[in-house]
């Protein structure tokens, strides 16, 4: 089920269902907040490459 907020925080950063889908599908966890899980069905995904260094798995210091 698509919640009306993700629909469009998707739309905002050009981001379809397909692509969720896919990085479902195919993704990888490179963080982890479980204390700031309420429900283990949510899913966070879409960071900026910006904030992390080249191999997109280390967050730039600072951010």
């Amino acid at each position: 089920m698509w919640t009306q907020h993700c629909l469009e925080r998707m739309q905002e950063r050009d981001i379809s269902r397909n692509d969720v889908k896919n990085g479902i599908a195919t993704g990888e966890i490179i963080e982890e907040y479980p204390e700031d899980y309420p429900n283990p069905s949510c899913l966070i995904f879409g960071y900026s490459v910006d904030k992390f260094q080249s191999d997109l798995k280390t967050r730039r210091k600072g951010d």
